[in-house]
């Protein structure tokens, strides 16, 4: 409402500034309320675009919480999504359920209908029982009636009876001997009742025996499930040593990486090794050719010095002739120009005088330069000694570090076959691991089907025995009602029963004692084959645990002693390398010093012309000896066609290069 309140003012107020603006072009100028109007306009403007960008950042804000609200939605729709097809997923597992249980219900009924029609059964039969006992009666009844009739016929033939008294006689013996089967008939059915009741107390205790049979079979049966549960734990034991071992191998592969990148660090310093021994090898070319040049310039040396004596020898020589000259010259002035030729005289011996002077002059310049000479030849000697000594020096060091180049070639190659051996130990190792972990799922498998077997033929002997108690008691119930009606066939029938089940109830005592033996013989086997199997993977584990621990211990030895021989072949090579490049440096300032001194050759030395010349003719080849350019320095670059010191044939060559470069510096 305030938005639509501050626009129509809004609108207003622009309606009454074109009304005020057409006034002002009618004629007229602003007046104070129409600046005011102007103002609040202003000001009305500056209000409404606040309260706009206001209401933008709340949009803004709602904009936002709805965007997080659909996530919601589209959250939790996924949400109830899923939970949808959970709970389908629960229907029909419900419906499989519920399949199950009809398919159960409809056995359960099979089997009431079973038990029903056997009910049944029964029934008629004891309804039959009961309709025979009923004829028996009946029968009886008629028997006594007809009795009656007898005695009636009795009366009516008394006169019949003295006839019949001797057969009555025989009637009562036979009455008497009746009575007394019956009597032993009668003696007869309580002994077969007392067997009865022996037979249903064996029975009970049959039933006690088989009741305590089956509770054994169900301890030994739980026995056995928790012998299979140990034997399950003790194969997940086994599973998570064999884990265990896998993780070892790995760790023993890891610490093979670790010794394959400490033997790629191992080649890299022999590597550099390599590519030291090629820059001292550069190294002592260069030196050499400097040997060669310090030689090519004593020669030179020595000529200068050669032809110096010589040009001194004739200065000698001409001051000799002008001493005698002058001599000879004083001696005829003396004698013949006295007088005469005074001025002519004086002009001659100032002339001479001249001479004389710069002949003095040459002489002494000709001297200093001899010592000058002198001095530059030692010292030049001192280098070629030093260089030699050096050059040896060089050549000691550069066998020495083929001997240790050698020497590291070996332990890199006896490192390389150990870790093969180890490699093969355990490749082996796993292999055996292997075998004996088939051999042992093998065992495993081998005692479940037994163990699966065994139940099953438990399953089977209670069954059986389940079989055999219902044939009994049906038997025994059998036996009872024919008992009850039939005493006399009941004697070979029960006999029948009772040998029948004498013989069933020793072939189930049989057949228990053999499951019994059949059970501790299983037992037997597999704590024999179980200790057997735990023994044999102990000792396997130990083994492999104690050559693991040997070949880290041995590995870790000998990286140690190569990782210390390097470090300190690295620290002898990279002192010896700045004390020959020190060396080096000073013998090359020194040379440099000592060519940068004026030379006795050089035209500002000598004054004459010929002594110029003969000093440039005194090289060997007839051209100016150049003193060693400052670029002539020592080049650490390898070079592409140097000798690989790797082998040993390089490593002969190299020696025969080396005393090939340096036999004329020894012979020097």
């Amino acid at each position: 409402m305030y938005f639509v309140l501050t626009v129509v003012l809004w609108w207003g107020m622009e309606a009454l500034l074109e009304a005020m603006q057409n006034h002002v072009h009618g004629g007229n100028t602003l007046t104070g309320c129409e600046a005011e109007l102007q103002e609040l306009m202003r000001q009305i403007d500056i209000m409404v675009a606040n309260k706009k960008s206001e209401w933008e950042t709340q949009l803004q804000a709602v904009e936002n919480t709805l965007d997080v609200r659909e996530r919601e939605l589209t959250a939790t729709q996924a949400l109830l999504d899923q939970k949808c097809k959970e709970m389908g997923i629960l229907q029909h597992q419900l419906l499989k359920m519920e399949k199950v249980q009809q398919g159960m219900v409809v056995q359960y009924e099979s089997q009431l209908k079973n038990f029903q029609e056997e009910l049944g059964e029964l029934m008629k039969s004891y309804k039959k029982l009961q309709k025979r006992q009923l004829k028996e009666e009946r029968e009886e009844i008629k028997s006594r009636e007809g009795n009656k009739e007898s005695k009636s016929e009795l009366t009516r033939l008394n006169k019949k009876i003295e006839e019949f008294r001797q057969k009555s006689l025989d009637w009562d013996k036979q009455r008497l001997q009746y009575h007394q089967q019956v009597a032993s008939l009668e003696e007869q059915r309580k002994l077969l009742l007392e067997q009865c009741k022996v037979v249903q107390q064996q029975t009970v205790k049959y039933q006690t025996q088989l009741s305590s049979q089956k509770q054994l079979i169900e301890q030994k049966e739980r026995l056995s499930q928790s012998e299979i549960q140990h034997l399950k734990n003790q194969l997940e034991r086994a599973n998570d040593t064999i884990c265990a071992n896998d993780m070892s191998s790995e760790r023993l592969d890891m610490s093979i990486d670790k010794l394959k990148g400490a033997n790629q660090h191992l080649k890299e310093d022999q590597c550099q090794l390599q590519e030291e021994l090629r820059q001292l090898k550069k190294l002592v070319q260069t030196l050499t050719q400097e040997n060669k040049e310090l030689n090519t310039m004593l020669r030179s040396q020595v000529d200068i010095i050669q032809n110096a004596e010589h040009q001194q020898q004739q200065l000698h020589k001409e001051l000799a002739r002008t001493n005698e000259l002058l001599n000879a010259m004083e001696i005829a002035a003396r004698k013949s120009l006295e007088e005469s030729l005074l001025l002519h005289q004086s002009s001659d011996v100032t002339h001479s005088q001249t001479e004389l002077q710069r002949v003095q002059v040459q002489l002494q310049a000709s001297l200093k330069g001899e010592e000058i000479l002198k001095a530059e030849v030692t010292h030049l000697q001192k280098s070629l000694e030093s260089s030699n000594a050096q050059c040896i020096r060089l050549t000691e060091e550069i066998t020495r570090r083929h001997d240790e180049m050698r020497q590291i070639e070996e332990d890199h190659r006896k490192c390389k076959q150990d870790i093969k051996k180890l490699r093969d130990q355990l490749n082996h190792g796993e292999q055996s691991r292997r075998s004996e972990m088939e051999g042992m799922k093998a065992e495993v498998s081998q005692l479940t089907t037994e163990l699966h077997q065994r139940d099953i033929t438990i399953a089977t002997i209670s069954t059986t025995t389940s079989n055999m108690e219902r044939q009994l008691r049906s038997e025994m119930e059998k036996a009872e009602r024919s008992a009850t009606g039939y005493n006399v066939k009941s004697d070979a029938s029960f006999t029948d029963l009772h040998d029948s089940y004498s013989v069933s109830l020793r072939s189930l005592e049989q057949e228990n004692q053999q499951l019994q033996q059949e059970l501790s013989e299983m037992k037997t086997k597999l704590e024999a084959s179980a200790k057997a199997s735990q023994d044999r993977y102990e000792m396997v584990l130990q083994q492999i645990q104690n050559k693991l621990t040997d070949i880290r211990q041995t590995e870790d030895r000998r990286m140690q002693d190569l990782q210390h021989k390097h470090e300190e072949q690295l620290q002898k090579l990279q002192t010896r390398l700045e004390e020959t490049i020190k060396h080096y440096e000073t013998c090359k300032h020194n040379s440099k010093q000592q060519h940068a001194l004026p030379k006795p050759g050089s035209p500002s030395y000598l004054p004459d012309g010929p002594i110029q010349s003969n000093s440039y003719d005194c090289s060997p080849h007839g051209s100016p000896h150049r003193a060693i350019s400052p670029s002539s320095r020592i080049s650490l670059t390898a070079d592409g066609n140097e000798a690989d010191f790797s082998d040993d044939t390089s490593v002969k060559s190299s020696h025969s290069v080396h005393r090939e470069l340096f036999a004329p510096l020894w012979s020097i």
